[in-house]
C-alpha cells in the first residue's frame, strides 16, 4: 500500500456520497412531522442540544438524501444547511403528495 495514497473518513464520505452512498446523491423532498416543537437540523446524529443547527419548523419542507442514512438518521438540506434529521420526524413526499 506504499504506492496507494490513504483516505480519511472525511475523504472517503466526499468520494462515495457519503455513509450508505454510492457516490451518486439521490435528494428527495420531506416535511417535518412534529408533535409540538421543532424538528432539528443536526451537525451529527443524536439529541444532544449542542449539535443543533438550525430548527425547522413543523410542516416545513426540505430536501433529503436518501442515500446517506444513519440509524435512524437521514442526511438533510434546509435553507442551504446541510446536516442530519430524525426519520421518525419526517414524511416522504413524491411530487406534493406523501409518501
Amino acid at each position: 500500500m506504499t504506492e496507494m495514497e490513504k483516505l480519511n473518513l472525511n475523504d472517503l464520505e466526499e468520494a462515495t456520497g457519503g455513509i450508505g452512498g454510492g457516490g451518486v446523491i439521490s435528494w428527495g423532498k420531506a416535511i417535518s412531522n412534529v408533535a409540538s416543537g421543532y424538528l432539528a437540523l443536526r451537525n451529527a446524529p443524536g439529541t444532544e442540544d449542542g449539535n443543533v443547527i438550525t430548527r425547522i419548523e413543523n410542516g416545513v419542507s426540505f430536501l433529503i438524501n436518501e442515500g446517506r442514512t444513519l440509524g435512524n438518521y437521514i442526511w438533510a438540506r434546509y435553507n442551504n444547511q446541510e446536516g442530519w434529521v430524525s426519520r421518525e420526524l419526517i414524511t416522504r413526499l413524491r411530487g406534493d403528495k406523501e409518501v
